[in-house]
């Protein structure tokens, strides 16, 4: 019993210092910017001003999206991970079982990448023209009887 009372307060001190997860911030800071400065520029579905400094949650991923007439939506989608934080909650779990709480709370992931420069492509001057298809083809074949029907006459 009273081995047992020595080692609560180290056990104590190890979940506590083990199980950061739960006490780190649950966002984190990101940057995007558009390689066009007019570009509308969407942030999981919010509306930011180009460039944009702002936070995102740790363990969800981001979707960003970039719009300016003349060029292609340009989509980047930023996934997350588990940190290093996350890891010591494991090995803290192998000592004590509290830590493994921490794998529940956002802290214990990190953004793949928090400075994101998104590159926008411009669409091509002339696009190509549309064939008619069947249709196109119908029409050509139309015309060319018409033609040969007149030089018979």
């Amino acid at each position: 019993m009273n081995s047992l009372m020595r080692m609560f307060p180290l056990l104590t001190m190890l979940s506590v210092l083990l199980g950061c997860s739960v006490f780190r911030s649950h966002t984190q800071t990101i940057n995007v910017t558009c390689s066009e400065p007019e570009a509308a520029l969407t942030v999981n579905e919010w509306r930011e001003t180009n460039p944009f400094k702002g936070w995102a949650f740790r363990n969800k991923g981001v979707i960003i999206r970039c719009e300016k007439e003349g060029y292609e939506v340009a989509t980047r989608f930023v996934n997350y991970h588990l940190n290093v934080t996350g890891y010591l909650d494991i090995v803290g779990g192998f000592l004590v079982y509290l830590p493994y709480a921490g794998l529940f709370f956002p802290g214990a992931y990190s953004l793949d990448n928090t400075d994101i420069k998104v590159q926008m492509t411009p669409l091509p001057a002339d696009p190509p023209k549309k064939q008619g298809g069947f249709a196109g083809m119908l029409k050509v074949s139309h015309h060319e009887i018409e033609k040969k029907g007149e030089s018979s006459e």
